[in-house]
């Protein structure tokens, strides 16, 4: 049992995501979350009143994923916060894994393995290489990255970048403390892969983690590859 009750919140940044974010939302709901807020950055289909209808906090602002992260990080209430993608589903036990790592008080955050709603043996690959990567270097947002409230505000949430902010977040999580990786899986849109091709999502994914390796800077990257937010996964 937690010494202390911790309140866990999940924040999701949308654009145009009509036909995912109310299983997005029904799963953090199921999970008995303390607090949903949708960050919106100026959807111009159904997903802010689709949002609404379902209870959760929905707050509107511009376009960009670390600004609505950000922005939803303020909001939240609880003292874990976990940054979930519109195409992405939590298990049903989620609030129950998040409580047993952080049991462990020098946890700062982590993520969840990773699991694609559609089959086939090249969409198991990627994400068991994205499972190893997870250990050797760090997750990707698509995996829920999840850190303690106090931390995320006092480092000064993510950085104003139009590319891998995610991942610089979950490094800068792990040279402040413990990071967990909670095997149960989170389910994602396996769509880039369907709508780009598997050995084009692939490779640019590659190139992404390489650039940024060798500390090309991220806001130069996302030019270079005629990066658009409205077409990353969750936004």
């Amino acid at each position: 049992m937690l010494a202390t009750a911790m309140d866990f919140s999940v924040i999701i940044p949308t654009y145009n995501e009509a036909n995912q974010i109310c299983r997005a939302i029904e799963s953090a709901r199921k999970a008995s979350f303390d607090d949903i807020v949708v960050v919106d950055g100026g959807s111009s289909d159904e997903t802010v009143s689709l949002a609404k209808a379902t209870g959760a906090e929905v707050l509107e602002c511009s376009l960009g994923r670390s600004v609505q992260m950000n922005l939803g990080g303020e909001a939240a209430k609880g003292d874990v916060l976990l940054f979930l993608h519109a195409d992405t589903t939590l298990p049903i036990d989620a609030r129950q894994l998040l409580e047993r790592v952080f049991e462990d008080g020098r946890i700062l955050g982590g993520a969840f393995h990773l699991r694609f709603d559609s089959g086939g043996w090249l969409m198991r690959l990627v994400s068991f290489q994205a499972n190893i990567r997870s250990y050797c270097t760090v997750p990707w947002g698509d995996q829920a990255l999840f850190v303690r409230s106090d931390f995320f505000v006092g480092s000064g949430g993510y950085r104003q970048w139009g590319l891998m902010e995610d991942v610089e977040m979950a490094h800068r999580i792990k040279r402040g403390g413990r990071f967990a990786m909670i095997k149960t899986p989170v389910v994602t849109s396996g769509r880039r892969f369907r709508q780009n091709g598997f050995a084009k999502s692939a490779l640019r994914n590659m190139l992404l983690m390489l650039a940024f390796y060798l500390r090309i800077n991220p806001n130069r990257l996302a030019r270079f590859y005629s990066y658009k937010p409205r077409n990353v996964k969750g936004l």
